[in-house]
Protein backbone atom coordinates (compact mmCIF):
# COMPACT_ATOMS: atom_id res chain seq x y z
CA UNK A 1 0.00 0.00 0.00
CA UNK A 2 2.65 2.27 0.58
CA UNK A 3 4.56 1.70 -2.60
CA UNK A 4 1.69 2.09 -4.18
CA UNK A 5 0.73 5.43 -2.74
CA UNK A 6 4.43 7.11 -3.35
CA UNK A 7 4.35 5.80 -6.60
CA UNK A 8 0.63 8.08 -6.94
CA UNK A 9 3.04 10.80 -5.20
CA UNK A 10 5.81 10.51 -7.67
CA UNK A 11 2.79 11.07 -10.11
CA UNK A 12 0.63 13.66 -8.73
CA UNK A 13 4.36 15.30 -8.53
CA UNK A 14 4.97 15.12 -11.95
CA UNK A 15 1.44 16.67 -12.74
CA UNK A 16 1.71 19.27 -10.61
CA UNK A 17 5.22 20.15 -12.59
CA UNK A 18 3.43 20.34 -15.73
CA UNK A 19 1.01 22.59 -14.54
CA UNK A 20 2.74 25.01 -12.31
CA UNK A 21 5.16 25.45 -16.00
CA UNK A 22 1.56 25.79 -17.63
CA UNK A 23 0.64 28.34 -15.18
CA UNK A 24 3.93 30.74 -15.43
CA UNK A 25 3.24 30.34 -19.29
CA UNK A 26 -0.69 31.44 -18.99
CA UNK A 27 0.43 33.95 -16.40
CA UNK A 28 3.00 35.36 -18.94
CA UNK A 29 0.15 35.44 -21.72
CA UNK A 30 -1.84 37.34 -19.05
CA UNK A 31 0.18 40.05 -18.78
CA UNK A 32 1.15 40.24 -22.19
CA UNK A 33 -2.18 40.87 -23.50
CA UNK A 34 -3.38 42.94 -20.81
CA UNK A 35 -0.41 45.63 -21.39
CA UNK A 36 -1.38 45.09 -24.84
CA UNK A 37 -5.17 46.39 -24.21
CA UNK A 38 -3.73 49.44 -21.81
CA UNK A 39 -1.53 50.89 -24.06
CA UNK A 40 -4.25 50.13 -27.53
CA UNK A 41 -6.70 51.96 -24.99
CA UNK A 42 -3.73 54.87 -24.11
CA UNK A 43 -3.44 55.57 -28.14
CA UNK A 44 -6.89 55.15 -28.62
CA UNK A 45 -7.75 58.12 -26.10
CA UNK A 46 -4.74 60.11 -26.90
CA UNK A 47 -5.76 59.80 -30.54
CA UNK A 48 -9.30 60.98 -29.71
CA UNK A 49 -7.84 64.32 -28.91
CA UNK A 50 -6.87 64.67 -32.39
CA UNK A 51 -10.04 62.83 -34.24
CA UNK A 52 -11.98 65.77 -32.63
CA UNK A 53 -9.90 68.73 -33.44
CA UNK A 54 -9.88 67.63 -37.22
CA UNK A 55 -13.86 67.50 -36.96
CA UNK A 56 -13.72 71.00 -35.83
CA UNK A 57 -14.77 73.83 -37.85
CA UNK A 58 -14.62 78.10 -37.53
CA UNK A 59 -17.35 79.84 -35.63
CA UNK A 60 -18.55 76.49 -33.97
CA UNK A 61 -18.89 75.15 -30.61
CA UNK A 62 -16.02 72.81 -29.50
CA UNK A 63 -17.79 69.20 -28.27
CA UNK A 64 -15.82 69.14 -25.64
CA UNK A 65 -15.63 72.79 -24.29
CA UNK A 66 -17.95 74.95 -25.93
CA UNK A 67 -15.74 77.02 -27.26
CA UNK A 68 -15.98 78.78 -30.95
CA UNK A 69 -12.56 79.74 -31.42
CA UNK A 70 -10.05 76.97 -32.28
CA UNK A 71 -6.37 78.75 -32.07
CA UNK A 72 -4.61 75.38 -31.74
CA UNK A 73 -6.25 72.66 -32.27
CA UNK A 74 -4.52 68.79 -31.76
CA UNK A 75 -2.73 67.72 -34.77
CA UNK A 76 -4.73 63.90 -35.20
CA UNK A 77 -2.10 61.17 -34.98
CA UNK A 78 -0.93 58.75 -37.75
CA UNK A 79 -2.39 54.51 -36.48
CA UNK A 80 -4.67 55.71 -33.98
CA UNK A 81 -6.03 52.59 -32.63
CA UNK A 82 -9.70 51.57 -33.26
CA UNK A 83 -12.69 51.51 -31.11
CA UNK A 84 -13.06 47.75 -32.17
CA UNK A 85 -9.45 47.22 -32.17
CA UNK A 86 -9.17 48.15 -28.36
CA UNK A 87 -12.33 46.30 -27.96
CA UNK A 88 -10.96 43.24 -29.39
CA UNK A 89 -7.54 43.66 -27.26
CA UNK A 90 -9.86 43.89 -24.00
CA UNK A 91 -11.48 40.65 -25.45
CA UNK A 92 -8.24 38.84 -25.67
CA UNK A 93 -7.32 40.09 -22.46
CA UNK A 94 -10.28 38.73 -21.29
CA UNK A 95 -9.81 35.25 -22.51
CA UNK A 96 -6.20 34.82 -21.36
CA UNK A 97 -6.62 36.37 -17.77
CA UNK A 98 -9.97 33.79 -17.70
CA UNK A 99 -7.20 30.80 -19.08
CA UNK A 100 -4.91 31.80 -16.54
CA UNK A 101 -7.43 31.77 -13.72
CA UNK A 102 -8.43 27.77 -14.70
CA UNK A 103 -5.00 26.71 -15.09
CA UNK A 104 -4.76 28.33 -11.80
CA UNK A 105 -7.28 26.76 -10.11
CA UNK A 106 -6.01 23.52 -11.45
CA UNK A 107 -2.63 23.93 -9.91
CA UNK A 108 -4.07 24.98 -6.24
CA UNK A 109 -6.20 21.41 -6.57
CA UNK A 110 -3.47 19.20 -7.82
CA UNK A 111 -0.65 21.26 -5.12
CA UNK A 112 -3.85 20.05 -2.43
CA UNK A 113 -3.91 16.37 -3.71
CA UNK A 114 -0.30 16.00 -3.38
CA UNK A 115 -0.32 17.61 0.24
CA UNK A 116 -3.24 14.46 0.94
CA UNK A 117 -1.32 12.02 -0.79
CA UNK A 118 2.01 12.90 0.67
CA UNK A 119 0.28 13.48 4.70
CA UNK A 120 -1.29 9.97 4.14
CA UNK A 121 2.23 8.59 3.34
CA UNK A 122 3.41 10.19 6.26
CA UNK A 123 0.79 8.83 8.49
CA UNK A 124 1.26 5.34 7.16
CA UNK A 125 4.76 5.34 7.41
CA UNK A 126 4.62 6.38 11.21
CA UNK A 127 2.14 3.61 11.92
CA UNK A 128 4.17 1.28 10.39
CA UNK A 129 7.15 2.15 12.41
CA UNK A 130 4.74 2.10 15.33
CA UNK A 131 3.88 -1.16 14.76
CA UNK A 132 7.55 -2.34 13.56
CA UNK A 133 8.86 -0.89 17.28
CA UNK A 134 5.48 -2.76 18.52
CA UNK A 135 6.54 -6.03 17.29
CA UNK A 136 10.25 -6.02 17.82
CA UNK A 137 10.34 -4.92 21.38
CA UNK A 138 10.79 -7.78 23.94
CA UNK A 139 9.34 -8.11 27.35
CA UNK A 140 12.69 -7.20 29.22
CA UNK A 141 12.55 -3.90 26.74
CA UNK A 142 9.37 -2.72 27.35
CA UNK A 143 9.11 0.87 27.51
CA UNK A 144 12.79 1.31 26.64
CA UNK A 145 13.42 3.30 23.19
CA UNK A 146 15.50 1.82 20.12
CA UNK A 147 18.27 4.21 21.24
CA UNK A 148 17.96 3.43 24.78
CA UNK A 149 18.39 -0.40 23.90
CA UNK A 150 21.36 0.20 21.84
CA UNK A 151 23.09 2.05 24.33
CA UNK A 152 22.26 -0.90 26.50
CA UNK A 153 23.33 -3.53 24.19
CA UNK A 154 26.63 -1.70 23.55
CA UNK A 155 27.23 -1.35 27.82
CA UNK A 156 26.97 -5.58 27.96
CA UNK A 157 30.17 -6.78 27.42
CA UNK A 158 29.34 -10.41 28.28
CA UNK A 159 27.51 -12.77 30.29
CA UNK A 160 28.07 -16.63 31.44
CA UNK A 161 25.67 -18.79 30.09
CA UNK A 162 23.77 -22.02 31.60
CA UNK A 163 27.20 -24.40 30.80
CA UNK A 164 29.26 -21.68 32.28
CA UNK A 165 30.93 -20.50 28.83
CA UNK A 166 31.26 -16.63 28.82
CA UNK A 167 29.07 -15.46 25.48
CA UNK A 168 29.15 -11.75 23.80
CA UNK A 169 25.96 -10.69 25.56
CA UNK A 170 25.81 -7.98 22.28
CA UNK A 171 25.43 -10.94 20.63
CA UNK A 172 22.35 -12.69 22.26
CA UNK A 173 20.42 -9.43 22.58
CA UNK A 174 21.26 -8.86 19.09
CA UNK A 175 19.49 -12.54 18.16
CA UNK A 176 16.88 -11.54 20.46
CA UNK A 177 15.79 -8.19 19.05
CA UNK A 178 17.13 -8.39 15.78
CA UNK A 179 16.59 -4.35 15.62
CA UNK A 180 19.04 -3.80 18.13
CA UNK A 181 22.91 -2.46 17.82
CA UNK A 182 21.57 -0.21 15.42
CA UNK A 183 19.39 3.35 15.44
CA UNK A 184 17.09 3.98 12.00
CA UNK A 185 16.77 7.38 11.21
CA UNK A 186 14.25 8.89 8.78
CA UNK A 187 13.58 12.02 7.39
Amino acid sequence: ELQKNETSLKEENDKLAQLEEEKKEKAQTASRSSRKAEDLYQLFLAGQAGILADRLRPDEPCPVCGSTHHPAPCKPMENTPTQEQVDNANKQRDQDQNVFTEIFSAYAAQKRTVQNLTNLIDNAFKKFLEDDTAENSGDNTEGITSEENTVNNGAAVSEKNSDGNTEDASDKISDDNPTAGSIRHFA
